[in-house]
């Protein structure tokens, strides 16, 4: 019926295993992971580990630490309004948002993009008005990456960063998802300069189909060229041509609007 559950809660329902911890508790795990769940029930029931790293509309990002090993917990807070039972957002709005996280995120590393690793999702509901979840990622190690392309020059490395980037974008568009949110403070480059996202939220996360997808990809493709140096460059500058080569091997859309976007 919606092309954001045949594309991926559908697909990925039978790789995620559920227990419910009470009443109105429950935790979804992917099968093949290993962590235990016990660390993080307190976060669930209202503890919060430390002074969040990052907090807006309702959304709060921790970081912790447990056996040994890092982790991201983002706690989302929703609670219905009138307006979404007013449209087709009510039905949408009704699996809770780390639920869809965590299957999102799991259906897009299984097609090849660079996501973070999901671990586990806490669900828990008040009545059927207000609901609170969990999700429980891996941590990547590394940096931004926009301090990376503040403090890397290598216009080699800058570009192959970049490239992955619109790998991401080629894998989720094929896939009818629009990410809604593309910027360089959602993004991790780890040590081996490989990308990693890590914020998908659902407010923003849409299926929009083929018209969202193309203004999303306009816009990365002019932010790309800005950040890289090679806007307004001529056409036989060495930059923009590896910037369109780059372009034509990740995502030959983006070159055809690159090139339009530089008519004349």
């Amino acid at each position: 019926m919606f092309g954001w559950y045949n594309n991926y809660v559908r697909k990925t329902r039978g790789r995620i295993g559920t227990v419910r911890l009470d009443g109105r508790t429950k935790v979804l795990v992917p099968l093949e992971s290993s962590v235990p769940c016990e660390p993080f029930l307190p976060f669930i029931g209202g503890e919060e580990p430390a002074k969040p790293l990052k907090s807006r509309y309702k959304r709060k990002v921790f970081h912790c630490e447990a056996g040994g090993e890092g982790f991201y917990l983002k706690k989302y807070s929703y609670r219905f309004t009138r307006k979404h039972y007013a449209s087709l957002r009510g039905f949408i709005w009704t699996i809770p948002l780390a639920q869809r996280q965590l299957h999102k995120m799991l259906f897009l590393r299984e097609c090849g993009a660079g996501v973070a690793e999901p671990v586990m999702a806490f669900v828990r509901r008040y009545g059927m008005l207000k609901q609170e979840s969990l999700l429980v990622m891996r941590e990547c190690h590394g940096i931004l990456l926009k301090r990376f392309l503040n403090e890397v020059d290598n216009f080699e490395r800058r570009l192959a960063v970049l490239a992955q980037t619109f790998r991401f974008l080629q894998i989720s568009h094929a896939n009818r998802i629009h990410h809604g949110d593309m910027a360089r403070h959602n993004f991790i480059v780890t040590p081996r300069d490989e990308l990693r996202a890590f914020d998908l939220d659902e407010r923003k996360t849409k299926w929009l189909g083929p018209l969202g997808n193309r203004r999303e990809l306009k816009k990365w493709v002019s932010k790309s060229a800005r950040m890289l140096g090679v806007e307004g460059e001529n056409e036989d500058s060495p930059g923009r041509r590896a910037f369109e080569a780059m372009l034509g091997a990740n995502y030959p859309e983006a070159r055809e609007l690159y090139r339009k976007m530089n008519v004349g």
